[in-house]
């Protein structure tokens, strides 16, 4: 592995950045060991403008990275820009900024030893871009697999490594890890892919149980592809420094963002083939995992006939690696084992329109009294375990309304113990696969308030931390004043209903699923019966901003 760096004359920078697939982290902590990769240059010194590559006149340092200069969160240099600056370079080529003509001097290392940069004479066949130093296995990991009876691809390879740095996932977001190789013999990669496989278990005890276990999805993505097409990271140029694999939560124990590199370039798979010469390398990737896999979650239920099933849905990934003796020969295929993921469930916030939060659904019902209709607005539609839902009813017709109450159910469909969501959500309150969690009671409308419609998720989600913020108009079925516009609101009713703590996700894998619901039961005048409409909603382990589920099928 050849990574570049250059330092002020003191040892700040091998407290280092460290890579996981191709992510820029921040302020690792001081690495030790045979694993530490670390080339140098000469101080760049000599610039008094903000324009100089390398640091700012109030001393921030700016790092390279994809052939653009960012600016780091928090490194300093308090003695001065003109001193000489400290920072940290990944392989590529280099634009020095607006100095093209005054490069520093990069001293470049392959395994810790000093070589020349690529292209510039006879010891560029010494440049090896994913040459790294031998991996210590870490047998009792559950996020790293090793296998080294690789069948005809022991030709050439001892060993074939598959770690991935993430503890944790959220569907739709970046899974980042590394393919290690320990070669025997000359090798060409011709491509790199990761599988991944989406589970049901049942386990179904009673008169008549069994265990069965079947796939209900499954997704491909390319970390090494065939040379051709767009969108190919070049395997020279990558921006990946593979130096410390040592322990679990990588990702989490540096406190990185699950969305580090939102739609960076560094998913893009390396074009291919990559000839690997015989000693260690490790290939690192920053896949996206589909938005539609199913969070990781393991429920029980019991049904018809005294039966209960235990019922587990699992996401596991493995890597095929497709290639051939360097000299040519036959195709060799290598195949890692199965390293189980962790998908958690996550929500979105309602959008935030001109620094306020819209709602976060909105029906309009006809009420059948007087041509009078009443908009039902939810505060968020995707909600977390021990959350407030907080319902608002206003009414265009201050007589057509005695009041309103709520509810909030679980649905669960299991087919194998009798448990079905299929009957109709909106009425019924006994049907063996629905579950009664919350019901708030009977709420009268009031006639002084506010007509406009204000939300309180600011009071946890500042919408200030949104990085999308919409300053047009909301779509027309989420837009509130268009449906009924403020002044022809004439009553209200604020309902409350809370989520327990102990609710599970909502989780949709074919026939299996766990739907919630928000039923809201209208006490209309001269009727004998509640006007009722439900609301399909999902409850989630995490929310985040512009964020869209697409594990759960919404009808709107």
């Amino acid at each position: 592995m050849v990574d570049r760096h250059f330092n002020s004359g003191d040892d700040w920078y091998r407290g280092g950045y460290r890579s996981t697939g191709g992510t820029r982290l921040r302020e690792a902590p001081q690495l030790s060991g045979p694993r530490n990769y670390f080339g140098d240059s000469d101080s760049y010194y000599g610039y008094s403008s903000v324009g100089q590559p390398y640091s700012t006149s109030n001393g921030n340092v700016a790092y390279y990275d994809s052939a653009d200069w960012y600016r780091p969160r928090n490194p300093t240099y308090s003695a001065g820009y003109n001193s000489g600056v400290k920072g940290s370079f990944y392989t590529g080529d280099m634009p020095y900024g607006n100095y093209p003509s005054q490069p520093p001097h990069i001293r470049w290392y392959n395994q810790g030893q000093p070589v020349e940069r690529p292209g510039s004479g006879g010891e560029t066949k010494k440049f090896q871009p994913f040459a790294c130093q031998p991996l210590d296995a870490l047998p009792n990991s559950s996020m790293e697999s090793t296998v080294t009876d690789l069948g005809n691809a022991n030709k050439c390879f001892d060993q074939v490594t598959f770690k991935i740095f993430n503890k944790t996932v959220i569907p739709g977001y970046i899974l980042h890890g590394i393919v290690y190789f320990d070669v025997k013999e000359d090798a060409r990669i011709n491509k790199i892919t990761l599988n991944g496989q989406c589970n049901v278990r049942k386990e179904i005890s009673g008169r008549h149980g069994s265990d069965t276990e079947a796939q209900v999805n499954s997704f491909k993505k390319e970390i090494v592809a065939p040379t051709g097409g767009k969108n190919k990271r070049q395997p020279g140029q990558y921006e990946a420094i593979t130096e410390v694999w040592d322990g679990d939560d990588l990702m989490e124990s540096l406190q990185l963002p699950d969305d580090y590199f939102n739609e960076d370039c560094l998913e893009w798979p390396f074009g291919g083939p990559i000839t690997l010469p015989k000693g260690t390398h490790a290939i690192p990737f920053a896949v996206r995992i589909p938005a539609e896999v199913n969070p990781t979650i393991t429920y029980t239920r019991k049904g018809e006939h005294r039966h209960k099933a235990v019922v587990t849905h699992s996401t596991s990934v493995s890597v095929q690696v497709d290639a051939q003796p360097a000299s040519g020969g036959a195709l060799l295929t290598a195949l890692s084992d199965k390293v189980p993921l962790q998908v958690i469930s996550c929500g979105g916030l309602p959008p935030v329109v001109n620094g306020m939060y819209a709602p976060g659904c909105v029906q309009l019902v006809e009420l059948g009294y007087k041509n009078a209709s009443a908009l039902i607005i939810l505060e968020k539609k995707h909600m977390l375990p021990k959350d407030t839902i907080r319902i608002t009813i206003y009414t265009d017709n201050k007589n057509a309304l005695h009041g309103a109450y709520a509810e909030l159910i679980a649905s669960t469909n299991l087919p194998e113990i009798g448990l079905s969501d299929s009957s109709d959500v909106i009425m019924e309150k006994k049907a063996p696969g629905i579950e009664l969690l919350d019901r708030c009671s009977k709420q009268r409308m009031k006639y002084k308030f506010n007509r406009a419609f204000v939300s309180k998720v600011g009071n946890t989600f500042p919408a200030g931390d949104t990085n999308n913020t919409p300053s047009g108009r909301l779509r027309p079925s989420m837009d509130d004043k268009r449906l009924m516009p403020e002044a022809s609101r004439q009553a209200v009713c604020m309902l409350e209903l809370k989520v327990p703590e102990d609710t599970e996700s909502s989780i949709e894998a074919g026939e299996y699923r766990i739907r919630h619901h928000v039923r809201v039961h209208l006490d209309v005048r001269r009727q004998r019966k509640p006007v009722s409409q439900a609301q399909l909603i999902t409850v989630a382990n995490q929310l985040r901003h512009n964020y869209t589920v697409k594990y759960i099928k919404f009808l709107n």
